[in-house]
């Protein structure tokens, strides 16, 4: 239940060209290290100074405006610096990102499960629901793979990694499928046994086309709360995780079995459900206050907020087709 949001730190530019610059000083030969003793000193003296700017950049972890391509007064500039990280790039554009793909996959989602070959898992809802965590346990295997190919790391850094900053998320994708993606063990462990604790009640009970709308729509805005807040407040970072779509569907189910019995591994909850979801509302309220540990709290709220709809929603949905029904009898 309670996902872990980890931070990832970039490294500044300047460790793009620190490698080319080292190089391109050192190509010279002996023979020209004996007739040019003099650029032989300067070529020395630059490959320190490379070496101190790289090391500077490390302790600094920040990029400068030069780095990035922007020079100051330059070309008529204004000299303000940079105004990529602004709302209508960090807040504007995965709002609307967040509204398109949700309206994208609640109408889509019917069909693909009516008239593509996915219509097997509708009377198979289990085998759904192992497909389901297979996907993570695939990328979490991906990221194992990592360090053995540059391609790799960077695919998934680019899709796979949210990124909550504007100024170097590379795609909006990501607030799809880093909802799929785990780094440790442990952190797959614990999510994948809380989605499965909920999951089976719940794809019963919504059938699986609702269940993915659920799932898809809830994580992406739990990283559209995640993106809003590291931008209010300033705490730029990277996450992910399914925790986000896990607190939906566990909101979900609370929604529709306020008083249903749930138990923290193997230790029960008094008061069942309703009291489980609003001790973990407010344990996520807290983080985001204290910011007690290094767990993604916005995004555990935002999926929260949007599961708990959806399952007033629905409840409300059975309610009038009982209603329907009765009135029958």
């Amino acid at each position: 239940m309670f996902g872990l949001g980890l931070r990832f730190i970039k490294p500044s530019a300047s460790f793009k060209t620190f490698h080319r610059d080292i190089f391109n000083c050192s190509l010279f030969s002996s023979k020209s290290r004996t007739l040019y003793p003099t650029r032989t000193f300067q070529t020395q003296t630059h490959i320190v100074q490379q070496f101190r700017l790289y090391f500077k950049s490390q302790r600094r972890k920040y990029a400068t405006y030069s780095e990035l391509g922007y020079y100051p007064g330059r070309m008529g500039g204004s000299g303000e610096g940079p105004h990529f990280n602004n709302v209508k790039n960090n807040v504007v554009k995965p709002i609307l990102y967040t509204i398109a793909f949700s309206a994208v996959t609640y109408f889509t989602m019917p069909y693909i499960f009516d008239h593509t070959p996915m219509e097997y898992f509708k009377t198979h809802k289990k085998y759904y629901l192992y497909g389901l965590i297979g996907l993570n346990v695939a990328v979490f295997g991906l990221w194992q793979l990592r360090f053995n190919g540059g391609r790799i790391y960077s695919f998934l850094e680019k899709y796979f990694l949210l990124d909550r900053s504007s100024l170097t998320r590379k795609s909006n994708v990501s607030m799809i499928l880093s909802t799929f993606s785990h780094q440790e063990f442990f952190h797959l462990f614990v999510n994948m046994l809380c989605l499965y604790s909920f999951a089976i009640s719940m794809v019963n009970i919504m059938g699986v086309s609702q269940f993915s709308s659920l799932y898809l729509i809830s994580g992406c805005a739990s990283s559209l709360a995640s993106i809003i807040f590291s931008f209010v407040t300033k705490s730029y970072g990277c996450s992910l995780g399914a925790s986000g779509a896990i607190s939906a569907i566990f909101a979900a189910f609370t929604a529709i079995f306020p008083t249903a019995n749930v138990a923290l591994f193997i230790i029960p909850i008094p008061g069942g459900a309703s009291t489980a979801l609003a001790l973990f509302t407010a344990y996520n309220v807290g983080g985001c206050i204290f910011r007690w540990s290094t767990f993604d709290f916005a995004a555990h709220l935002g999926g929260t907020i949007v599961g708990y709809l959806w399952g007033m929603q629905y409840k409300k949905k059975i309610k009038a087709k009982y209603r329907h029904l009765r009135s029958y009898w």
